[in-house]
């Protein structure tokens, strides 16, 4: 017990936490945007874009998201509804 009370000290801990702030500080995080496709995104073309196959929150653009993707849909509503005036 000892040695794990020792391992997590209020020091140690602090230590960890410094490392882990300098690990997403660096860039070691993934950061949607950057035309990277890392741990977590669906997709990532750096571009500002939301209308063409991959959203700004790097997912990948599909019918009834509330995006109109060029040249393959004529509007999207953000639902699968087919009895208002957009289809899915």
């Amino acid at each position: 017990m000892q040695i794990a009370t020792h391992f997590w000290s209020p020091s140690r801990r602090s230590l960890v936490l410094l490392a882990l702030l300098a690990a997403t500080a660096t860039g070691c995080a993934a950061e949607c945007g950057n035309g990277e496709v890392e741990d977590g995104e669906q997709c990532d073309d750096g571009n500002k874009n939301d209308n063409d196959g991959c959203l700004n929150t790097c997912r990948v653009a599909t019918c009834g998201d509330g995006k109109v993707q060029e040249g393959k849909e004529a509007c999207d509503d953000g639902n699968t509804d087919d009895d208002d005036e957009c289809l899915s």
